[in-house]
């Protein structure tokens, strides 16, 4: 059963959604969202790319059509792409470099030119755990951090050094 909320201007009532109860990526995690967003048709600036196994996002309409969204249906809890991409790279992600092979004509340099141009909007990300044809990997991609501390934990590592109290000489 919908819940719903009365908002009453004047004389009218008017039945609305509690904001955010549709939005289906607030309780995922950053690869989960990704997913998600890809696997969506709801998106035209990501998709799969490399035969699903990278991730590619058109910075300039991502921008837009996913970090622009209002407060209800916002993916993620930020409006700057730089916090999207640090997230990739806390997840193990990494940015794959397009080479184009250029002429020696000029006339096709400078179309080509013209194309590298249209390309380097276009940010291309890998992780081995993130691929479209096994998608039960998505489980292993984990967090860096969150390995880290881990690893810190396992070695005994993890406590801060005992410091001497201030009163004590």
């Amino acid at each position: 059963m919908e819940e719903e909320r009365d908002i009453r201007n004047g004389s009218d009532t008017h039945k609305t959604k509690p904001a955010g109860k549709d939005n289906r990526f607030l309780p995922l995690c950053f690869p989960e969202k990704l997913w998600e967003m890809l696997e969506s048709d709801q998106f035209r600036s990501i998709w799969w790319s490399e035969g699903g196994k990278c991730v590619a996002i058109n910075k300039d309409l991502f921008e837009v059509e996913v970090l622009g969204r209002g407060v209800c249906q916002r993916v993620f809890n930020t409006k700057h792409i730089r916090s999207v991409i640090r997230q990739l790279n806390l997840y193990g992600f990494t940015k794959v470099q397009r080479d184009f092979q250029r002429s020696a004509s000029l006339p096709e340099f400078l179309s080509e030119e013209a194309a590298v141009s249209a390309h380097s909007q276009i940010l291309y990300y890998y992780n081995p755990s993130f691929n479209r044809a096994h998608p039960w990997l998505l489980g292993t991609c984990k967090r860096r951090a969150a390995l880290k501390q881990r690893g810190l934990c396992a070695a005994g590592l993890d406590e801060r050094p005992l410091q001497k109290p201030r009163w004590s000489v």
